[in-house]
């Protein structure tokens, strides 16, 4: 009989034993679905993210390469308005010369214009380049200095920090001599 109970109690303990470890990979089933669940959140959440910022960093790119057109736009529309100006002074001064030269001519009793003046197909009045030497090579040259000159001023009236710098630069040569 005692040999009875204690395997009645045995059963019992091994029924327990199996409950509690049937319990147990339930558990261990819902924590990994719990797992794989936040996980899967997260993932979520990083996929978001990377794609948040990624979108950032198109736009950010996107606005500098907007930025800089609208940069080049200005500084192209700023260098218009330089040819501009230049040429209805020229158109003003070419008007001013043939007028002299027309009333001077007319003085003498002819009308001659020997003035070197050219007129474009829009109608401005463009003065002749001047011919330095005789030789083409060296007028090339001259024509070259010119337009770096020009661009050259071009910079620094366009970039007041440009100016500031070669001042530094010229006041540092001066300390140092």
């Amino acid at each position: 009989q005692l040999k009875n109970i204690s395997n009645d109690k045995l059963n019992e303990e091994i029924e327990k034993f199996n409950k509690l470890r049937i319990e147990n990979q339930k558990m261990k089933q819902e924590l990994n679905r719990t797992e794989t669940d936040s996980m899967d959140r997260d993932n979520v959440i990083n996929n978001k993210q990377s794609q948040l910022e990624k979108r950032i960093k198109n736009l950010t790119n996107t606005l500098l390469e907007k930025q800089t057109e609208l940069d080049m736009c200005i500084s192209q529309k700023n260098e218009y308005r330089i040819k501009l100006s230049k040429l209805q002074e020229q158109m003003n001064d070419g008007m001013s010369i043939i007028s002299n030269k027309k009333d001077r001519d007319l003085e003498m009793g002819g009308i001659k214009n020997r003035t070197p003046i050219l007129r474009s197909k829009s109608g401005v009045t463009l003065l002749r380049r001047k011919n330095y030497t005789s030789y083409k090579s060296i007028n090339y040259g001259i024509n070259v200095f010119d337009r770096i000159g020009l661009e050259f001023a071009h910079v620094l009236r366009n970039k007041p920090w440009m100016r500031l710098l070669i001042v530094f630069y010229i006041i540092v040569l001066h300390l140092w001599c």
